[in-house]
């Protein structure tokens, strides 16, 4: 049986925008989001995909002159450690953190993952809410409507579960399809979670797909809420067999309708803090 890529993270540069651009749509282009925003392919169109790189590289162009505090370390799916964090300063106490994972044999990268870290208590949610996109900077092919639902419904529960306080967010994580279930995804998670929420005594908030809900649940992530989207009868997406979250979280949230995709809204205690509150 050949053995999965032994991968490290590593903080995220300029020169990894393409890559990261590539994996970034190659790893959602079947989800039903993905279809509705950019139909009907899931694809985007050349300019709003030279949008999304143009945002990204200022990004890490911004974080490649901040230093990242106390020094975080990478997890990595071989055992190893290294230093990784790209750091975008926004307001003080607010910072986005941009990691890659790639390959130890060859130094491709196969995987990315964004994180919003809020280290202070915030006078206001509003204070950290996320601009909703204008209809005039998306891109040629996208279909704002949806893109705009789906925004909305992400910020509004994010702000629910965040509230004020102090927290770390995982915005996106992305593995190229070739390589998923190999590690990567796990690699960066661990290091956010350990490096940026536990380090800081910090919950992690995410909403997972359902390609990503196991994962999450063995890294220790819980369901607390779903959002549901009718994406059959408000976007025109016709289920062909795939799993859009059928399984996840019916506990919290009851079964899925047809014609739904389910997002699962997790939440991550840092270690320790579950089990204290336990006693």
């Amino acid at each position: 049986m050949p053995q999965p890529p032994r991968v490290r993270v590593r903080a995220a540069q300029p020169a990894d925008v393409d890559a990261i651009t590539q994996i970034h749509f190659a790893a959602f282009q079947s989800n039903p989001v993905s279809r509705a925003i950019y139909p009907p392919t899931g694809l985007p169109s050349a300019d709003a995909r030279g949008r999304f790189e143009r945002s990204m590289r200022d990004t890490l162009t911004t974080a490649a002159g901040v230093t990242a505090t106390a020094n975080p370390t990478a997890v990595t799916a071989s055992g190893e450690s290294q230093a990784a964090a790209a750091v975008q300063t926004t307001p003080a106490s607010i910072c986005t953190v941009v990691a890659v994972a790639e390959r130890v044999d060859d130094g491709a990268v196969v995987g990315y993952a964004k994180w919003t870290l809020r280290a202070e208590p915030l006078k206001s949610a509003d204070d950290d809410a996320e601009p909703l996109p204008v209809r005039e900077s998306v891109g040629e092919g996208v279909n704002f409507d949806v893109l705009l639902e789906f925004r909305r419904e992400l910020r509004a529960q994010r702000q629910k579960w965040r509230g004020t306080d102090p927290s770390l967010l995982l915005n996106t994580l992305a593995v190229a399809p070739e390589v998923q279930r190999s590690g990567a995804g796990a690699a960066l998670v661990s290091w956010g979670s350990a490096q940026l929420a536990d380090t800081a005594g910090l919950p992690t908030l995410l909403e997972a797909t359902p390609a990503g809900y196991g994962l999450y649940t063995r890294l220790g992530f819980r369901p607390v809420e779903t959002i549901d989207f009718e994406a059959t009868s408000r976007w025109g997406v016709v289920n062909a067999g795939e799993d859009w979250g059928a399984r996840c979280a019916v506990d919290v949230a009851g079964p899925l309708a047809t014609g739904m995709f389910r997002l699962t809204v997790m939440l991550r205690g840092p270690v320790g803090i579950d089990a204290r509150a336990r006693n």
